[in-house]
């Protein structure tokens, strides 16, 4: 079986993580792992649950030494974890918090000894083996697992890589909002760091102050990699972030209003990943420049009947996007939304992503979605908005959507809650609005 190596910088001294503002370099990294390696429990999957960034790649390193399969969960509740029992008899947990989870088997992360970090060698990772097991969002529907190699994750972050030039930027720092449990976290904080030297900083900031305290305690250069929903609640602060190299977001569109300002605001570049679980990162683009995504070198799009199929050799088999898009040339294409995002009310159509937009985009809004719910017996279906603000009320927000939307698409009802329920990645899974849905159905 050929093998890839961990990391690429096989420099002892190298830093590759922060953490409690101090400088990790890659023997303790690997020391550690080593020796969290010895103490986990002899199972097959290991459900990686750490919090602390430089604790959960201790943890993937150690499970990989072990020969465990890295079990990336779509969340912590009990009901996720009862699943992933049912699915895997030989399976543990590995946390950093004190929290029970279900009746799982818990392995407690324990921060090390400090001792002397001795050079270690870089491990030789099975490159076509499934070693990974990541979950979709939930936020279409339910969650479902895809499998992912070491191979596939390598290649990937070369690309990607490449496409943002980090081979200019080698001893970068990279702060991320977004948990290293999704694709996107896996990818961009995870794989690019360990592909191209760079180093991470443990900490995983939400609000705007915090992310700019996080930042500030980085050298320079430093790359944030974010979420709109907490691009945009910096943005609305208006606190100034300290100077970095790039902005990197996924995980839902990045406006280009929200774009722009985020570079004006922070004088540096906001851009942007298109990619999911299945796939991994296939484009980028600059959304205050252009509308465009640029598929990465490699990558191909072929049409099948209405949909699209991705193509490239590090994929094991080529995969059917969920989402409609149209190509404009041989290596770039523009979103259309997806299929599940499309109503159709009273015989116009319109996307649940950019009717989100719209809500977001409005002054005094701080946060909403809008919701088709179920409404079988409707002869005309009628949508549900959930709404965040503190300056407008229904009326006032309904009268301002009513200027940019045809009247077939407000939302009747119109619910103001003190909080949407997104998870860490700043989405709402689609079970979360159904039971939100309820809950303000039941105030009425």
């Amino acid at each position: 079986m050929n093998h890839l190596p961990l990391t690429t910088s096989a420099d002892p001294g190298r830093t590759v993580a922060w953490r409690n503002n101090e400088p990790c370099s890659l023997s303790r990294l690997l020391m550690d792992a080593r020796t969290l390696a010895g103490q986990l429990p002899d199972r097959s999957c290991l459900i990686n649950l750490c919090e602390n960034r430089y604790r959960f790649l201790v943890g993937l390193i150690a499970g990989i030494l072990k020969g465990q399969k890295i079990v990336l969960p779509p969340g912590r509740a009990n009901e996720d974890l009862k699943r992933l029992q049912q699915r895997y008899e030989s399976i543990y947990c590995l946390t950093d918090t004190d929290t029970r989870q279900a009746d799982i088997e818990i392995h407690r992360y324990v921060d090390p000894v400090c001792s002397d970090p001795l050079e270690q060698a870089i491990p030789e990772v099975p490159s076509a083996k499934p070693l990974f097991e990541l979950f979709t969002s939930g936020s279409t529907g339910k969650a479902t697992p895809h499998q992912k190699s070491w191979g596939t994750l390598w290649e990937g972050a070369r690309l990607t890589g490449e496409r943002l030039g980090l081979d200019n930027l080698t001893q970068a720092a990279v702060l991320a909002t977004v948990p290293p449990q999704h694709m996107f976290g896996l990818e961009a904080s995870i794989l690019l760091p360990l592909r191209w030297g760079l180093s991470v900083s443990s900490e995983q900031p939400l609000f705007a102050a915090d992310i700019a305290a996080s930042l500030e305690k980085l050298p320079t250069p430093r790359i944030l990699v974010t979420t709109p929903f907490h691009l945009r609640n910096c943005v609305e602060e208006g606190i100034k972030l300290p100077q970095t190299a790039f902005i990197l977001s996924a995980t839902s569109t990045l406006s280009p209003t929200l774009a722009a300002q985020a570079e004006k605001l922070f004088d540096t570049q906001a851009l942007e990943i298109y990619g999911s679980t299945e796939t991994g990162a296939i484009a980028t683009r600059r959304p205050a420049l252009e509308s465009d995504w640029s598929l990465l070198p490699g990558i191909t799009l072929n049409q099948e009947s209405k949909a699209w199929r991705v193509t490239a050799a590090h994929l094991r088999k080529s995969i059917l996007l969920s989402d409609r898009l149209k190509k404009t040339s041989e290596h770039q294409f523009i979103l259309l939304g997806r299929d599940s995002d499309m109503v159709k009310i009273a015989g116009k159509r319109a996307s649940l992503e950019d009717l989100n937009l719209r809500l977001q985009s409005l002054d005094g809004v701080e946060d909403g979605i809008f919701f088709l719910p179920d409404q079988r017996s409707a002869s005309v279906p009628r949508l549900t908005a959930f709404v965040v603000s503190n300056s407008l009320d229904e009326q006032e927000i309904t009268q301002a959507l009513r200027e940019q939307l045809d009247p077939a698409f407000l939302p009747r009802p119109l619910f103001k809650v003190d909080r949407l329920p997104r998870n860490a990645t700043g989405k709402i899974p689609q079970s979360a609005l159904v039971t939100l849905f309820k809950q303000c159905g039941a105030k009425q």
